[in-house]
């Protein structure tokens, strides 16, 4: 046995380090519920371990037939690419289509985001403050629930940590290199999940307040940081034009803006307590895009579809504002708790709101301090108004938490 291993000064700096201990049990916490509790209390309470069809898209990368649907031949443009590639990348290193490999990998990628958490709030807080922050990503019952699906909320949440760490660089001092960095960042989350794709319009103002003399220098940097967002992405839309020949940034984004729409008009969420199935959408969705085909007389493709439909959108918001309003209002607090029933409201609420509640006394007593809490409260805000337009649930806040 190697004589260094055992040396005394290498443990002592061990131990005078508990964010490696917690990294340690964050990753035995997410093995022990992957692979011993939820096959017994996971499995039969779900509707599906890949309800989205990630795994399934990734299957089909695996086997080499391409970005295809579950079973079908017809190519789906309505998924970000990364994270089936992140699947299929597993399933080639593991040999084999597997769900324990999966969660292992998901696992790992918890270990990582609770260090890069720490770290954040290292810079921000200072250590004792970075120490709760990473006991509290560990411990947190939605990161370890998510860990054992085959769902983005996993891979998402790392990607966004990591972007607000890069956020927190860079507006702290704007720099070539750091904007290069950041949008590279910002690619990269929107392939998991395109919701960050005008986040550099918003950080132009933010720039503008914050440098506001330096007008030439912001410029620079918020076309460096579209550019590089762009270069990452470009692949994706390059693969999207070849299936639909048209232009999809990332994926179609319509039918989500239409089941938040039908959430407020149903009051599925207030009165039902639940969230709208795939089928409910898409049989509106469907029934207004033949609508308008027979006043137009012609026949769309699916992204052809996506631009029409945001086209209906834009008139109907346009003519009735006041119901956009009530919409954004109503899915801005539903994105903290909708879940699939009362009884799963109720438990995201608890769930939530014992991190919230302490969470905006933290960002009051910040302010008031005078901390750099600009980077996060920027990413929050963005969550939630993205996700007050489009079809909203308690899923979707995860990454923010």
């Amino acid at each position: 046995m190697n004589k260094k291993f055992l040396d005394k000064n290498w443990l002592i700096k061990i131990a005078d380090n508990p964010i490696i201990f917690i990294c340690i049990l964050c990753f035995l916490l997410r093995l022990v519920f992957c692979f011993f509790i939820f096959p017994i209390i996971g499995l039969p309470n779900i509707e599906s371990v890949d309800i989205d069809h990630h795994g399934a898209i990734a299957s089909s990368i695996y086997h080499g037939h391409g970005s295809v649907a579950e079973s079908a031949s017809q190519s789906r443009i309505a998924r970000g690419s990364l994270y089936p590639l992140f699947l299929a990348f597993i399933y080639t290193i593991f040999g084999g289509e597997n769900l324990l490999f999966v969660q292992f990998a998901q696992s790992l990628l918890g270990v990582f985001t609770c260090f890069v958490v720490y770290v954040i709030a290292h810079k921000i807080f200072g250590k004792k403050t970075a120490l709760i922050s990473a006991l509290l990503v560990t411990f947190y019952p939605p990161f370890i629930w998510y860990t054992a699906r085959i769902w983005t909320e996993t891979m998402l949440t790392f990607l966004v940590s990591i972007l607000v760490l890069c956020l927190i660089q860079f507006l702290s001092s704007p720099t070539k290199r750091k904007a290069l960095l950041l949008g590279a960042m910002l690619g990269f989350v929107n392939l998991c999940k395109p919701l960050l794709i005008f986040l550099p319009l918003l950080l132009l103002f933010v720039l503008v307040a914050l440098y506001g003399t330096r007008k030439k220098e912001i410029i620079v940097n918020i076309f460096l940081i579209a550019l590089s967002m762009f270069l990452v992405i470009s692949p994706m839309i390059y693969r999207n034009y070849k299936m639909s020949d048209h232009s999809v940034f990332v994926e179609t984004l319509a039918r989500n803006i239409i089941g938040g729409d039908l959430n407020i008009e149903k009051g599925i969420g207030l009165k039902e307590k639940r969230l709208l199935s795939n089928r409910e959408i898409l049989d509106t969705y469907d029934s207004i895009i033949r609508s308008i085909e027979l006043k137009s007389g012609k026949r769309y493709g699916v992204a052809e579809q996506d631009v029409v439909m945001l086209n209906y959108l834009f008139h109907k918001y346009l003519s009735s504002p006041l119901f956009l309003l009530k919409k954004m209002a109503i899915q801005s607090v539903q994105f903290w708790y909708l879940g699939g029933s009362k009884g799963r409201c109720l438990l995201f609420a608890i769930m939530q709101l014992s991190l919230l509640i302490p969470g905006l006394l933290g960002i009051f007593f910040a302010i008031k301090n005078k901390l750099f809490v600009l980077p996060l409260l920027l990413i929050i805000f963005y969550f939630v108004f993205v996700h007050s337009l489009v079809i909203t649930s308690a899923r979707y806040s995860i990454p923010i938490m």
